[in-house]
């Protein structure tokens, strides 16, 4: 299992590079990083995430259409960014709220991929919104944010690539129906993926507790950037130990090598604030680009893409380097114990 592991984690199908969509992204992510230079950096920087994040649904459709997956992560993710303002004051609520969104992703799985990517990016939001807690107004001005965010990479989406029919192209596009069902037919579709038999049902539960316990504990021991820990638990747990096991060493491997080049990078270049915006930007284009292609060379491009990205608001690119590799094996520990939680019983 483990050689299967690493076997998967090699693969590097160049067939599904995609820079035109990458380079599409873009623009939605340095406006906001440009104008934080006059407006604020840490808005910027907010928003910016926020258009990153809605960025990946390009691959995405939901009733063919690829601008409805934008749009509703957009106003999903500002839900979430608001509700995890509130919760982030104490531990129990933060433990309790990812508890209950665990059990939601995990259900998502079963039923629908774009339905689950949509809850995936919203429990992100979530999680990093509550490492900066505040009271309503802080919790609004945060969803306002991402929203503008999400909104501005929707907007260059409909600019730059226009609806044409086309399937979307990489392992990650899905096409699924969604239209509004009555209380019944929802319920309907819902039965069978919360029986204690289902692997959803055991999914949802292995999900949330690991959540719930990852969120709890590292916010009630205050560990620096302690949302890392639970977001690479949620990335990484899958409903099988193979994909849990490949997902969990490729973004080890892909984190500690893109720790490795943004400490190159800032010993070598020493940035000033122009210059990390470039960089944001280049290591954004890559997550982009190598999202279908390999999981570890994204994981790469993702860690150099927080280090510059947290360096434009005054934290050294060295401790953001350190702290998230820390982090990210703590995360990946996390889901494979978390795995072996209300596993099926095996047959004689």
């Amino acid at each position: 299992m483990f050689r299967s592991s690493l076997r998967e984690i090699a693969k590097f199908d160049s067939s599904k590079l995609d820079l035109r969509t990458a380079l599409c992204c873009i623009p939605a992510i340095a406006a906001p990083l440009i104008a934080g230079f006059w407006f604020g950096l840490r808005e910027g920087l907010v928003t910016a995430g926020g258009a990153m994040s809605v960025g990946f649904g390009s691959w995405q459709r939901i009733s063919r259409s690829r601008l409805l997956p934008l749009l509703w992560a957009s106003f999903g993710m500002a839900f979430a960014a608001a509700l995890g303002t509130l919760v982030g004051n104490g531990w129990s609520a933060v433990a309790l709220t990812l508890a209950l969104w665990g059990v939601l992703c995990g259900v998502l799985w079963a039923l629908d991929a774009g339905a689950w990517w949509m809850s995936l990016q919203c429990a992100i939001a979530l999680l990093i919104a509550a490492a900066f807690p505040g009271g309503l107004a802080g919790a609004g001005l945060r969803a306002c944010l991402v929203l503008t965010g999400g909104l501005l990479q929707t907007l260059f989406a409909l600019i730059l690539q226009p609806e044409t029919g086309e399937p979307a192209r990489g392992a990650q596009a899905q096409r699924f129906s969604f239209r509004p069902p009555g209380l019944r037919r929802a319920l309907l579709r819902v039965r069978p993926h919360i029986a204690p038999r289902s692997p959803a049902f055991r999914y949802a539960v292995r999900l949330s507790v690991t959540l719930g316990a990852c969120a709890g504990a590292t916010r009630a021991l205050n560990l620096r950037q302690w949302y890392w820990v639970p977001m690479t638990a949620l990335l990484v747990l899958k409903p099988d130990l193979q994909q849990t096991l490949s997902r969990g060493f490729a973004r080890i491997a892909g984190t500690l090598i893109g720790a490795a080049i943004a400490t190159l990078i800032a010993a070598t270049l020493r940035p000033d604030p122009p210059v990390l915006v470039v960089l944001v930007l280049v290591s954004a284009a890559l997550c982009y680009t190598l999202l279908n292609v390999n999981y570890a060379a994204y994981a790469i491009a993702i860690t150099a893409y927080v280090a510059f990205l947290l360096a434009l608001v005054g934290l050294p690119e060295l401790t953001v380097v350190r702290l998230r590799v820390t982090n990210t094996a703590l995360g990946g520990l996390c889901a494979f114990f978390g795995h072996f939680l209300l596993r099926a019983p095996q047959k004689a």
